[in-house]
């Protein structure tokens, strides 16, 4: 009877023991779903702290933009840029069209110190593996008008090695030429476009976070996307930088020339997902100061690139067996 008792009450002991088991197990997944609760609400509140691309300030939108644009490895542009004597006369300079299909006469002006010049170019920047162009210029000391003034038209290629390659003339028979980058750029009278497409964005994003009075001018579209449109003034002090960048236009005789700067502003129309400046312009209004070489006159300056095609691969063909050269007299030179 006694021996019954003592089963029985192991039994029951057992069981007792299976059902705190049974408890135990089915509190601890409790415990750890809590714990996961919590570290899922933690992880969705840093989620909502961070910034999406709608809730950033223009000035992150231009940061964010300024990486993207940096870390490109291929992308297309295409460039408009006018120098305009805009003082009251009667007439104003309105060029139109699209100089790169209309122009015919082809003289090479490198330097020209026309008050009027037009300059529109296509190309391609490989990021650190070299660049591409091809600009066309026209330039007319009074007036833009059909026949008048002067065009010259400019191949260039470059690759990271130091090398620059311009197509040269005589307009009859051009020939490709090979130059030094650093050569070229410390000669007067010389610009080296090819090298200055995607630096010029890149250097005119930096001085519009560091200088300029940003606003937003919210969501636009273009070519069938979402675009911020960020706009940006300057100060006096800053518009001499940022008629600097413009070095389509800033040839060493109006580098010389003292100014007095009126206004000045730059745009930008940005992917706010990817931080690609598809579309970034500048604007600079000054006035010269008079000297020997010319009156005081009032001059509009104004660039604008369009991009497109980011991080794409980029083809350069680079000239087989070109003429080399220490001297872009050696290359642009009028003929007898």
């Amino acid at each position: 009877m006694r021996k019954g008792m003592r089963i029985g009450l192991s039994c029951c002991v057992a069981l007792l023991l299976i059902l705190l088991a049974s408890a135990c197990s089915n509190v601890m997944p409790l415990t750890t779903t809590h714990n996961n609760v919590q570290a899922q609400t933690k992880t969705l509140d840093q989620q909502k702290k961070r910034p999406t691309p709608e809730a950033l300030t223009p000035q992150q939108i231009l940061q964010k933009s300024s990486n993207a644009m940096n870390n490109l490895t291929g992308v297309h542009f295409t460039l408009d840029a006018k120098r305009q004597n805009i003082t009251p006369s009667g007439t104003t300079p309105n060029p139109s069209g699209n100089i790169l299909q209309t122009l015919q006469t082809l003289v090479p002006l490198p330097g020209a110190a026309a008050y009027n010049s037009w300059k529109e170019g296509a190309g391609d920047d490989a990021g650190t593996h070299g660049s591409q162009i091809h600009l066309k210029e026209q330039t007319d000391p009074p007036l833009f008008q059909p026949g008048s003034g002067y065009a010259f038209t400019m191949d260039q290629r470059q690759q990271a090695d130091d090398s620059t390659y311009l197509l040269g003339e005589p307009i009859a028979n051009q020939k490709w030429y090979v130059i030094s980058s650093h050569t070229l750029v410390k000669q007067n009278a010389t610009q080296i476009y090819v090298l200055s497409g995607m630096s010029q964005i890149r250097n005119l994003l930096q001085l519009t976070m560091q200088a300029g009075k940003v606003s937003d001018k919210g969501l636009e579209k273009m070519n069938g996307s979402q675009l911020l449109h960020i706009h940006a003034t300057f100060d006096e002090e800053d518009r001499t930088a940022l008629r600097a960048i413009d070095v389509e236009n800033y040839s060493p005789f109006f580098a010389s020339i003292q100014t007095q700067n009126t206004s000045g502003s730059s745009d930008f129309w940005i992917d706010p997902a990817t931080g690609y400046v598809y579309r970034a312009s500048s604007t600079v209004v000054y006035k010269t100061t008079e000297n020997d070489a010319m009156p005081t006159v009032t001059m509009q300056q104004t660039l604008t690139f369009n991009c497109s095609q980011f991080n794409q691969p980029v083809t350069i063909q680079i000239p087989a067996q070109p003429i080399p050269a220490n001297n872009i007299n050696q290359i642009y030179h009028y003929q007898p």
